[in-house]
């Protein structure tokens, strides 16, 4: 999908097709923006929040790094370093369950983790940026919509009840 929005259109509506779409498709979706250019996707990250391991849809993220032969990265941003050093024994889980991927990780501080994984992005020059769309209350404010809105790279959508994370 094309991600395609007007700054003042987006003030006034709280989405879009192609955000619905990402946050409720079960199976991953990938979110290009408008302005992209197309080259392969050799060098990938997984914006993770370090919390329900478990859920990680793993073979999805697996297929998608194998199939376009590229590195993969993981990124997290913590509002601060105790907030970092916190997820350690989560990182160590994360970290088991994608080994054969050989993925080296990435920490910023930052309390805004759409602008600390953006900043990760562009440091490391992701080709595809992966993200868990995650269900939450209406009083959460959606990730999932920043990246899908405002990421200069394409971004890939899945879910923690993607068909495959059951299999």
């Amino acid at each position: 999908m094309s991600s395609h929005h007007s700054n003042l259109l987006h003030s006034f509506l709280p989405g879009s097709t192609t955000v619905y779409t990402a946050k409720h498709v079960c199976f991953p979706v990938i979110v290009v923006p408008h302005n992209a250019i197309y080259k392969p996707f050799k060098k990938m990250a997984f914006a993770t929040d370090l919390k329900d391991i478990y859920e990680v849809p793993v073979k999805e993220i697996e297929t998608i790094v194998k199939l376009f032969n590229a590195k993969l990265e993981i990124f997290y941003a913590g509002k601060n370093e105790k907030a970092i050093n916190r997820h350690a024994v989560d990182n160590m889980l994360l970290n088991e369950r994608m080994e054969y991927l050989n993925p080296e990780y990435y920490y910023v501080e930052d309390d805004n983790v759409h602008l600390g994984i953006t900043e990760l992005v562009k440091k490391h020059a992701i080709d595809l940026l992966i993200i868990l769309s995650k269900k939450h209350g209406p009083l959460h404010k959606s990730q999932t919509k920043d990246f899908v809105l405002y990421s200069h790279v394409p971004v890939m959508v899945t879910h923690e009840n993607d068909i495959a994370a059951k299999s």
